[in-house]
C-alpha cells in the first residue's frame, strides 16, 4: 500500500477557546496504522503581541483516543511566516475505511480568524 495521507482543515472562531469538531478523516483502503500526526493552527491575519497555542484530540475505532497533540503555530506568509510540516511519530492500529474524528482547541481567543489543520500519515 505504501504511505498515504489524510488531512482536514477548518476555521475556528476568533473568540473560540472551546473544543471544535473539525470533522472526520477516512482511513485509506489497505492502511492498518497511523504512523505520524502533524497538527497546526494557522493565522491568516494577526495582531501584534497576540500569541496563541492549541492542541488536538482524535478518536478512532471503538476505544482509541489520542489526547493533547500539540499544534504548531503558523502565521501566513503575508505576516512573514512559513511552515514545514513536522510529523510526530506514532504507531496506532486502525481499520481501513473507518473514520478518525478530529477535534481542536485554541488556548487563547484571537481578534482574527485562525484555521486548524491536522494531517495523518497512514501505512
Amino acid at each position: 500500500m505504501g504511505t498515504q495521507f489524510g488531512n482536514i482543515s477548518t476555521a475556528l472562531g476568533a473568540t473560540e477557546t472551546t473544543e471544535t469538531d473539525l470533522g472526520d478523516i477516512t482511513v485509506p483502503s489497505g492502511a492498518s496504522r497511523i504512523t505520524g500526526i502533524s497538527a497546526a493552527l494557522v493565522a491568516q491575519t494577526g495582531t501584534a503581541a497576540e500569541g496563541f497555542l492549541g492542541h488536538c484530540r482524535m478518536t478512532y475505532s471503538k476505544s482509541g483516543t489520542v489526547e493533547g497533540v500539540p499544534m504548531a503555530v503558523i502565521v501566513s506568509e503575508e505576516l512573514g511566516g512559513s511552515y514545514t510540516p513536522q510529523f510526530t511519530p506514532c504507531n496506532l492500529s486502525v481499520t481501513a475505511l473507518t473514520k478518525v474524528s478530529v477535534f481542536a482547541t485554541a488556548t487563547l481567543a484571537q481578534t482574527g480568524t485562525i484555521h486548524a489543520l491536522v494531517c495523518l500519515r497512514f501505512e
